[in-house]
């Protein structure tokens, strides 16, 4: 598989393509049928994805826009499916701002002759572009939509699980635990003062659960381990005005600042809580170590 990352207008191809096209935040099930649909055309087509960066709505929001997933997260999702080759477009002001017809023409200089989109697939400036404007130069494939429980899904319906604290449910449509990348940066170290070192995590503007203590797995230098997430503002000891991730990786004392580490969400513990000494913190602490280890035998 390849990635080829860039501005639009330096992206080439000249073999036949089949492309599905865009933003497969969290890459779900709606993205997954996406991806399935290319793999009923024939070998004389080049099955290929194309994503952005930043997602559309990041750009248009100046980057308040949270996601499920960072952009190397979606692009270590794809490439778990059997797909050719991955387009990861630079979305810039000029890109923004191609009309339907130059956003056809580009898909035409890339020689693409398949076309498979969502329902809800907009294109062009002022998203005017549908996917029936497609339907004259190339030839389009619309993948029925997908629903949960009556419900449509999308990214905003897995988002709105995860804050509300659904693991259960945005596991089922992303077919895998919630995941995300952050890298290890400088905290205070009071954690190892109670027998807790936690690792500080940069989440950048990625969704995270509510607040709270999560049994977690944690993924780092190819090996998985146990972990024991806070999300919140530290209450009893090193109170904090701005949310932060933290955890403590059971078993694990190696250093690892600056490097990048996942944070797979298995279950919600407990809520966050101020306790009224660090001993009592310190043993609702070995408590909840204690309850993850037991929960990794069935996890």
């Amino acid at each position: 598989m390849k990635v080829i990352k860039g501005k639009y207008n330096e992206i080439k191809n000249d073999k036949p393509l089949a492309l599905a096209i865009g933003n497969f935040d969290g890459v779900h099930l709606g993205h997954q049928a996406l991806i399935n649909k290319l793999q009923t055309f024939d070998s004389n087509y080049q099955k290929g994805v194309m994503s952005f960066n930043p997602h559309t709505m990041q750009f248009f929001t100046k980057g308040q826009f949270q996601t499920i997933h960072t952009i190397d997260d979606k692009l270590e999702e794809l490439k778990r499916y059997p797909i050719d080759v991955i387009y990861l477009v630079e979305f810039n002001l000029e890109f923004s701002n191609l009309e339907i017809k130059d956003m056809i023409d580009f898909l035409k200089r890339i020689n693409v002759k398949k076309v498979v989109v969502g329902s809800d697939f907009r294109f062009g400036k002022k998203g005017l572009g549908k996917p029936i404007d497609l339907s004259k130069d190339f030839e389009l494939h619309v993948v029925d939509d997908v629903y949960y429980e009556d419900i449509l899904l999308s990214s905003t319906l897995i988002k709105d699980y995860i804050s509300n604290g659904n693991l259960e449910a945005a596991r089922t449509l992303l077919n895998h635990d919630y995941l995300i990348s952050a890298v290890v940066i400088s905290g205070n170290q009071i954690g190892r003062t109670i027998g807790f070192p936690t690792a500080n995590l940069d989440y950048d503007n990625v969704l995270l659960p509510p607040n709270g203590v999560y049994f977690v797995k944690v993924y780092y230098d190819n090996k998985e381990y146990l972990g024991m997430a806070n999300i919140g503002y530290n209450p009893t000891i090193n109170y904090t005005k701005e949310k932060k991730l933290e955890v403590h990786i059971i078993n694990f004392s190696k250093s690892i600042y600056g490097e990048t580490v996942k944070i797979e969400f298995i279950k919600w513990l407990r809520p966050e809580r101020k306790f009224n000494s660090k001993d009592d913190l310190i043993n609702q602490l070995e408590n909840d170590k204690k309850e993850i280890i037991k929960l990794s035998k069935t996890y």
